[in-house]
């Protein structure tokens, strides 16, 4: 299975999965949890990456802050740029990796940054690596980055997920997973289905201890300030099914 699967598997019904997962209620939640985490003045430069749909970007957008979005999926960028216009709204969508923050950035462009939707944990150890000093290259000094994630081992050793259908409003979705002890990945395939229509992908995420996390932030570049369990900001605890990091720019 090829390293970089997310670059072929974000298109058709699988971001379609995504856009009904999500309600309104929850993205207003984790806007919540963005503001209060990164502690910035409106009107401030946030980067949302990866983006997605945007959905967050725009909730921002209208909560008077300077968003840049950052995605791989070309679909997502279309629709996210789509919606913000439609909404007068003055975002930045730009379609590219996440590890090609520098190509696009120059050093200290943000005043904070976020990544949500469990974006972290794609791709291996080195990529990952590579992802947070580029990302902390980009901030300003004693900025703070948020992120959001189901993919420690404390998260999902405790409840694997195994083979799952799950319905959302018209579409149902099988996941099946299988965790490999000797890489520490989560080897999952994925069956989207929708009025006859399917469409199959795989993924594989790789799993990180909390203290590996921190140890990873601390070597790019960011303090780890508090782990969260909940966007209602309660402690993490293990078999939590997400992890919430908010970290600052130390070096």
């Amino acid at each position: 299975m090829e390293s970089k699967w997310y670059q072929q598997f974000f298109y058709g019904l699988a971001v379609d999965m995504w856009r009904k997962a999500v309600n309104e209620d929850r993205t207003r939640e984790e806007a919540d949890f963005i503001v209060e985490g990164l502690n910035l003045q409106q009107n401030a430069r946030i980067l949302d990456v990866p983006c997605g749909l945007g959905r967050l970007s725009i909730e921002l957008s209208l909560r008077g802050y300077q968003m840049t979005g950052v995605d791989l999926s070309q679909e997502s960028i279309v629709e996210a740029r789509q919606n913000s216009e439609a909404a007068g709204l003055q975002i930045e969508w730009i379609h590219t990796d996440m590890n090609a923050l520098d190509e696009t950035f120059g050093p200290e462009q943000f005043d904070g940054a976020f990544c949500f939707g469990n974006s972290f944990g794609y791709a291996d150890y080195n990529s990952t690596t590579e992802f947070l000093r580029k990302l902390s290259r980009s901030l300003k000094t004693s900025a703070k980055f948020v992120m959001d994630t189901g993919l420690t081992a404390e998260s999902l050793l405790p409840n694997l997920p195994g083979r799952k259908w799950y319905k959302i409003d018209d579409m149902y979705m099988l996941s099946d997973a299988l965790y490999d002890v000797e890489s520490s990945q989560l080897r999952t395939q994925y069956t989207f289905i929708r009025d006859g229509a399917v469409q199959t992908g795989n993924a594989v995420y790789h799993l990180h201890t909390v203290a590996e996390l921190k140890r990873l932030f601390r070597i790019c570049g960011f303090e780890v300030e508090a782990l969260y369990g909940s966007t209602k900001r309660d402690a993490y605890r293990v078999g939590n099914q997400q992890l919430l990091v908010v970290s600052r720019k130390s070096l």
